[in-house]
């Protein structure tokens, strides 16, 4: 990997303002212990295909600590709309739901930051960038209550990419580490323009 490539990285990592990367990775670690611990359907869709059982604390971290996102949101194209009433006060919060209403609202809000955010970051395209941003947060919330709103790892069109972003957390170093989170840029970057199967 040549000084270009790191260039790259180090621009796409000031994409995020600090506040944003410590969101990213504190979501990036409730979703892996999620799907380490209870991937329930409600909740996490469809988790990596990779043996994330075997991570210790400080592989996990590594993992976490990338600069995207490990997981994609799952959402209905019809918008539902409910009054905040009957969303918030009567229907409550069921568990599971609010880690997946944090990681929407965070990506909502990514997604309003522009396109080069959402594409190197969450590998969204257009199309699904402006689906998102019309997505209200009581839409969201609305969506997630009729179970029309989980996640799903990302980049489940590589498979082959879990199991290499797994055996760069287990290294010692940071030089695989590095590769491998470049590769993931491009590969979300790939996806963002249609370059990659990522159907939900």
């Amino acid at each position: 990997m040549d000084t270009n490539e790191y260039g790259l990285m180090d621009r796409h990592e000031m994409i995020l303002k600090a506040e944003q990367c410590m969101d990213l990775r504190d979501l990036n670690l409730a979703f892996i212990d999620r799907c380490i611990s209870s991937p329930v359907r409600h909740e996490v869709r469809q988790p990596p295909p990779c043996g994330l059982r075997k991570l210790d604390a400080r592989a996990i971290n590594r993992l976490a600590g990338g600069p995207f996102a490990l997981f994609r949101i799952d959402f209905s194209d019809c918008l539902i709309s409910a009054e905040p009433s009957s969303v918030y006060r009567e229907r409550g919060i069921r568990d599971g739901s609010a880690l997946v209403l944090l990681a929407a609202t965070f990506c909502r809000a990514l997604a309003g930051a522009g396109s080069e955010t959402s594409s190197l970051v969450l590998g969204v395209g257009e199309s699904e960038r402006r689906k998102l941003l019309a997505c209200s947060i009581n839409m969201l919330r609305a969506q997630e209550y009729q179970g029309k709103l989980h996640l799903h790892a990302n980049f489940l069109w590589a498979p082959l990419y879990w199991h290499g972003m797994v055996r760069a957390a287990r290294e010692p170093g940071e030089f695989v580490l590095k590769s491998t989170r470049l590769q993931g840029i491009q590969l979300l970057a790939a996806a963002a323009r249609g370059l990659h199967t990522t159907s939900r």
